[in-house]
């Protein structure tokens, strides 16, 4: 019987399955923005997961802290707890310099 191999062959697809179905998150990179509101963010390096501080790229405009950043409540009451603030990215407004920090 050649019934064999594809049932064998299903198992073994089922089991994989089942074992990708597990996973478990982890945070690869964050930024705070818990400088004080209004400081430049060029030069600073609070996060974690990253290689270096904020660099221009060579961009002008603004790049600094807000004293608020995003939060999230949905309808069955479960909320997204945050920390810290945010930045505030802006190019030029005269010419064509756009602000792309890296």
């Amino acid at each position: 019987m050649r019934t064999r191999p594809t049932k064998l062959l299903g198992l073994a697809a089922i089991t994989i399955l089942l074992a990708a179905a597990k996973s478990s998150a982890a945070l690869l990179a964050y930024e705070p923005f818990t400088n004080a509101v209004g400081t430049a963010i060029i030069g600073s390096g609070d996060g974690a997961g990253f290689n270096g501080v904020w660099q221009s790229n060579s961009s002008s405009g603004v790049a600094t802290n807000l004293g608020y950043g995003l939060s999230y409540t949905d309808g069955a009451s479960n909320s997204l707890y945050t920390a810290g603030g945010s930045g505030f990215f802006q190019g030029l407004i005269t010419g064509s310099a756009a602000m792309q920090p890296i």
